[in-house]
């Protein structure tokens, strides 16, 4: 298994279930045969998987091999547990879920080669997999044909590293329902939106302040239902590329996270709800460091259709629900080719910063807007 930085050092935070969450069943076969995957450019520029899934096997390691193994494995894991799913395909009905939970110490790791995939019955199925416990370490697998693929609910301190996410019907990662100290790393998440692309957002982050009323998220320290803090949540060195929605979107009620390094490629392009840039942060005091945009005029693929693009502007903030939009923080990101709109535009500015350091050149009405108006960086 990879051997991970230390444990994430957690402020005090909140946690939650998602109301009516996901029953229980009998499995279907193990190694279900393959449905036709996306297609992949032969120029993608996916991280290299590691050899995470490939190292020998280490004491106390357990391998799987079944859907019913996997299942019962990820279920009763006790902290420290580490479960190697061996190469194969494994179609789950109803969906996965990892509701053991490990510790900062001890966490629980989820491990194998890309061509171990996880998946349901296509993306039309049930989401691939499900964390609900504290602490994971889900490294090197594959997660796809899928309604959603990897969904966090309630899950603190979990962290996906080396994983590959695609053929799904709506968003890639969500992390929600107060799933903070979480990370997303050197992964590789393409061709979302398969059924919905106004839902087909790379990561989520958050849930909008339409969808509040349906969590079951509580304040730690005051034990008060509240909206989803999903927060301090980091997204470093991943590629999304073929996203029909926003490669991140950071949605209202979040704080505190990370976005840097990463690539996005031919993503927020297909106009559909608000769907018209590489990053939407409606959060507050994200930083939103050293990312890179390409090829937004590129078209995107409305079920097996060429639509042209409807990309907007390379990085957006807006305020979207009272108190949050704001003291977000772009520095170091560009944007490749030419857009419409502004490299960042903010709706409004209010107390986020755009630095000088960040470029697009190509951007018609300049580097920062603020509600539709060029305006100012800073120095």
């Amino acid at each position: 298994m990879l051997i991970l930085g230390a444990a994430l050092t957690l402020a005090a935070g909140c946690t939650g279930t998602i109301a009516g969450g996901p029953t229980t069943g009998d499995a279907t076969s193990s190694a279900a045969s393959s449905a036709t995957a996306a297609t992949t450019r032969s120029d993608s520029v996916a991280p290299s998987p590691s050899t995470a899934g490939s190292l020998q096997a280490v004491a106390g390691e357990t391998t799987v091999s079944t859907v019913k193994a996997i299942r019962d494995a990820v279920a009763t894991a006790q902290p420290g547990a580490v479960i190697r799913v061996a190469d194969g395909e494994y179609q789950f009905k109803p969906r996965l879920v990892a509701s053991a939970s490990g510790t900062a110490q001890q966490p629980i790791t989820l491990v194998g080669t890309r061509q171990a995939i996880l998946r349901t019955k296509n993306a039309s199925g049930d989401y691939g997999l499900s964390i609900t416990g504290d602490y994971w370490r889900v490294e090197g697998i594959t997660v796809a044909h899928a309604s959603k693929g990897i969904v966090l609910d309630g899950s603190v301190g979990t962290v996906l590293d080396d994983v590959e996410v695609f053929d799904v019907g709506d968003e890639g990662v969500h992390f929600r329902t107060c799933s903070s100290d979480g990370v997303l790393r050197n992964s590789y998440i393409h061709h979302t939106g398969r059924n919905s692309a106004q839902y087909g957002e790379g990561v989520y982050v958050g849930s909008a302040n339409s969808n509040w009323s349906k969590l079951e998220c509580t304040d730690s320290q005051e034990g008060q239902r509240q909206g989803d803090n999903t927060e301090r949540v980091l997204i470093e060195d991943n590629v999304f590329e073929d996203v029909t929605a926003e490669g991140a979107d950071l949605k209202e009620g979040t704080d505190s996270g990370t976005l840097r390094r990463n690539e996005f490629r031919r993503v927020g392009a297909s106009g559909q709800n608000s769907a018209d840039s590489a990053v939407d942060a409606k959060g507050n005091n994200w930083l939103i460091e050293s990312n890179s945009v390409f090829e937004t005029d590129a078209p995107w693929d409305d079920d097996g259709t060429v639509a042209p693009s409807e990309f907007e502007d390379g990085f957006q903030a807006h305020s979207v629900y009272d108190g949050y939009g704001t003291g977000n923080v772009f520095r170091g990101n560009s944007v490749d080719g030419t857009i419409p709109g502004f490299g960042v535009g903010l709706y409004p500015a209010g107390d986020n910063k755009v630095s000088c350091d960040n470029t697009a050149t190509g951007a018609a009405q300049g580097l920062v807007g603020d509600n539709g108006k060029p305006a100012g960086c800073t120095p």
